[in-house]
């Protein structure tokens, strides 16, 4: 995720609360089983996470490597979909491409003895796709819903994203005990695609944003000041944003990293948020720009580091 998600109450992580103030432990563990489909790098902080608000959890990957390592963090894991499955009630669904999310609704069609009700998909997928699937899902009875989590995966460990649920409303009261537990605050934002939509939009302004703070600095090295200086003096200007606090440091010490975000990640996000604008024609020139820079860094070896990283590609812009 692009854009972070910061709590104005940290207090409030110790007091799970959904949506019109459901608490996240009013429902009985035994009616709210989890299956996780799905361990790599979103899935797996939301196992740990629901794992230790107390719900019964098992979790399932294709992957090897993902398996042990969700294993190895306490994870039930099965090694078929059957096993997976039989004992759950909700699925939570962190899968790669949309080819994936059909086939688990190919593979729930056969299995006849589950209990599977609603799958949440987090999945970093296009609302279209997601639209596409419901209705495969629906066809076997079960209802899925598009809950988009805002914030980064390490910040699913401390309970401290936004999560913008969409679908048939119905079915938001069922689920909401287990986004509350997930999240400082949760959003029903309408029908399905509506929660992918405003994560997207959430990030838009993320892509833009980290961006200026990437130019700012480069500005402020190339006219002789110290970036560390300029970061620290404007960090204190109560005007500036978390995210100039968070990834404005990372640049101005050029480590570009821990990553909680990666630049290879936000080229796709970057991507799925071209789409969308298309698909309406809206235009995006700031994004178009925001996005050649991170390309950038990414094909100069960045891929793999933090969002901060596109500060690097300024390294490669010509003086005027």
């Amino acid at each position: 995720m692009i854009l972070p998600w910061k709590s104005k109450n940290s207090a409030s992580r110790d007091a799970p609360m959904a949506c019109n103030g459901a608490s996240a432990n009013t429902a009985a563990s035994d009616q709210l089983s989890i299956v996780v489909i799905g361990v790599g790098p979103l899935g797996l902080p939301v196992a740990v996470r629901l794992r230790q608000a107390g719900f019964p959890l098992v979790g399932i990957d294709v992957c090897p490597d993902r398996a042990a390592c969700a294993a190895a963090r306490g994870i039930v894991m099965a090694n078929s979909i059957v096993a997976a499955t039989t004992g759950a009630s909700i699925a939570i669904s962190a899968l790669p491409h949309p080819a994936a999310l059909q086939h688990l609704a190919t593979q729930l069609q056969q299995c006849t003895d589950h209990r599977i009700r609603y799958v949440i998909d987090i999945s970093p997928l296009s609302p279209s796709a997601k639209i596409l699937a419901a209705a495969a899902f629906e066809a076997i009875g079960i209802t899925l819903l598009d809950c988009a989590v805002v914030g980064s995966s390490a910040q699913i460990l401390d309970r401290d994203v936004l999560v913008c649920a969409s679908g048939p409303e119905s079915a938001f009261g069922p689920i909401r005990p287990v986004l509350s537990a997930l999240s400082t605050r949760v959003e029903y934002v309408g029908e399905l695609g509506a929660g992918t939509k405003m994560k997207a939009v959430a990030n838009h302004l993320g892509v833009l944003y980290n961006t200026a703070i990437a130019e700012t600095l480069s500005l402020a090295d190339r006219i002789g000041l110290c970036p560390g200086m300029a970061w620290r003096i404007m960090n204190g200007d109560g005007t500036i944003s978390d995210q100039f606090e968070l990834r404005g440091a990372l640049m101005a010490s050029g480590t570009y990293g821990p990553s909680s975000t990666t630049v290879s990640s936000c080229v796709k996000e970057v991507d799925l948020i071209a789409d969308l604008a298309r698909s309406v024609e809206a235009p995006t020139p700031l994004l178009d720009t925001a996005a050649a820079l991170y390309r950038v860094a990414e094909s100069i070896g960045y891929g793999d580091h933090d969002s901060s990283a596109v500060h690097a590609s300024y390294i490669q812009l010509p003086h005027p």
